[in-house]
């Protein structure tokens, strides 16, 4: 038990000489009967909780020792057992700063002498009463609304698993109908292939026979000749059925019997119904896990740039310089070093774990080498740089507009530009092949494994559009969210793309995380929550080598009415 003070130290309001026998549990001071008189009187603190105090040697005279009855040996986890003393029951509430504790008859003889005390009853009730308050409190502004999301979360997740179903029954059905249809037409195109087939062949083999048939009658009819004329003999007639014999064997035809081709019905290999129909296939998605999280200290984080798989650097354009978050054997973040002075909007690293930097209010994109030095890349003038990002062959994407958003000129020029790491200009990505402007103000850019450049778009106030564009700067599709969140605008603030290519993007107002194919197939949103219930809202994030997800973002503080920036490392697939 810890040691407090005595019972001749002055009251904390009056600091007069009078004795102190009260204590305001609400404020955890002490005072004299007459100060609490007063205390009890004032607006601001008569609903404040007061009791009665005394000291450990009125109270050792009151309390004998009483040694424990039998019932008391069968009770040895009883509540009420002294912690620091087993055999002793808790008969006191030491209210002593710093003890707040309960006591037995032994505590108060070795370590609460001169403390002062009140009677465990009347410690409950104030504990309970405010302990009742602040449960309520906790009910109704956290669990009961978390609860009701997660049951309205559940809802539409048992409306989306019979949509889903009955989306798939409907497609099975077209499915269906359109292969039998094609199948009938099929049938009755091979049928009536092999009816052509066996046609032709069949009048090819037709005229050989009446060819032969007719060679067959002809000498027949000379042999039956031959027959009746050897019973009339007659030399003349003889030399002249001899020369209708000769004719009738020269003109015998060589008859060929042609070889007629096989037919073969081909199946295509081991070619099976389901190969031709399909199958279901179950795709497995895992709830998000925030491996680890940290509170970054501010109230707002812009950027969060992971540097390998066991740390990141984050920072905010309104705050000097960026820290760097490191990943202990236990998984926790941990604050290491800083660099700089001034405000950073993006960062982007390199595999080899460089890490370029746009900063606010400078023209300048700045390398910080994996050694710790500096390198200026490239000056944006007369452009400012919004965004930037590293591709696969170590060049840099850059977002630049003529100014920052609380300056921007709706004339002015937005564009995509492409350097390599020496600072040398590739690319520029600024009008379709109509000539119109293809982005209103490109704020966030990053590169996909197959090449596609994805940008986010502020299209309006608190309104993120995604333009995916081909490696060459053509569009290939826009995301705005609007059918997924049943008409509700998106604040898109950053984008990342995984191993997959599947494209992440945080949606700052609505407090998710968009998850579409590299394709533009929407696919989920992933939730991430700081505790059970306090939902992260994510302004940025990006995806490390190890495919886990780092996530920067505020939430309102459970308490006080603040919000704060965190940093968390999700894993949100299997």
């Amino acid at each position: 038990m810890a040691e407090g003070g005595n019972n001749t130290a002055p009251c904390d309001l009056c600091e007069g000489q009078n004795e102190i026998n009260r204590k305001c549990l609400t404020c955890d001071e002490f005072m004299c009967e007459n100060c609490s008189k007063i205390h009890l009187k004032s607006k601001t603190s008569r609903d404040h909780d007061i009791i009665i105090i005394a000291d450990s040697e009125k109270l050792t005279a009151l309390v004998p020792y009483q040694p424990r009855d039998d019932d008391a040996e069968e009770n040895d986890d009883s509540d009420d057992i002294c912690e620091d003393h087993p055999g002793e029951r808790c008969i006191l509430f030491c209210v002593t700063r710093g003890c707040d504790c309960l006591v037995c008859r032994v505590c108060i003889l070795d370590y609460h002498q001169g403390h002062r005390f009140v009677e465990i009853d009347d410690i409950l009730t104030s504990f309970k009463r405010h302990e009742a308050e602040r449960s309520r409190e906790e009910i109704e502004s956290s669990i009961l609304p978390y609860l009701t999301e997660r049951k309205l979360r559940l809802t539409k997740a048992r409306e989306s698993v019979l949509n889903d179903i009955q989306s798939k029954k409907e497609t099975v059905k077209h499915r269906y109908e359109e292969l039998r249809r094609e199948l009938d037409k099929h049938y009755q195109k091979t049928l009536t292939s092999l009816g052509n087939a066996g046609k032709a062949n069949i009048e090819i083999i037709d005229a050989l026979g009446k060819s032969i048939d007719f060679h067959l009658s002809r000498l027949k009819s000379s042999m039956s000749a031959g027959v009746k004329r050897a019973e009339n003999r007659n030399e003349v007639g003889d030399i002249k059925y001899a020369r209708r014999l000769e004719n009738d064997i020269e003109s015998t035809p060589e008859v060929i019997i042609p070889s007629f081709n096989r037919l073969m019905l081909n199946t295509h290999g081991n070619c099976t119904i389901s190969d031709i129909f399909g199958d279901l296939e179950e795709v497995v998605e895992c709830e998000p896990e925030v491996i680890s999280r940290s509170s970054t200290g501010f109230p707002e984080v812009s950027s969060v740039c992971p540097v390998s798989p066991f740390a990141a650097w984050h920072g905010h354009y309104k705050h000097r310089g960026i820290q760097l978050l490191e990943v202990d054997e236990c998984d926790h973040l941990l604050p290491g070093g800083g660099f700089g002075k001034s405000g950073v909007l993006n960062m982007a690293a390199t595999p080899e774990g460089d890490m370029y930097m746009v900063i606010y209010g400078s023209n300048d994109v700045i390398m910080l080498k994996s050694d710790g030095s500096v390198e200026k890349i490239y000056d944006t003038r007369p452009y400012v740089a919004l965004g930037i990002a590293v591709t696969k062959n170590r060049d840099i994407l850059l977002c630049l507009a003529e100014s920052y958003p609380n300056d921007m000129n709706p004339f002015g020029k937005r564009r995509i530009a492409r350097i390599t790491n020496f600072g040398i200009t590739r690319q520029i990505i600024e009008k379709d092949t109509d000539g119109q402007d293809i982005f209103v103000y490109p704020f966030r850019v990053g590169e996909n494994i197959n090449g596609d450049i994805g940008v986010i778009d502020h299209v309006g106030d608190a309104e993120g559009l995604l333009v995916l564009l081909s490696s060459e700067g053509n569009t290939k599709f826009t995301y705005n969210g609007l059918e997924q969140l049943g008409g509700q605008v998106c604040n898109l603030t950053d984008i990342s793309f995984d191993g997959e290519g599947c494209i992440l993007m945080s949606d700052v107002t609505n407090q998710y995380i968009h998850m579409l194919s590299k394709d533009g197939k929407f696919l989920r949103f992933v939730d991430v929550y700081i505790y059970y219930n306090t939902k992260l809202s994510p302004t940025t994030l990006a995806v490390d080598s190890s495919e886990c997800l780092w996530v920067g973002g505020v939430s309102k503080h459970r308490y006080f009415e603040r919000t704060d920036a965190h940093i968390v490392r999700v894993k949100y697939k299997m």
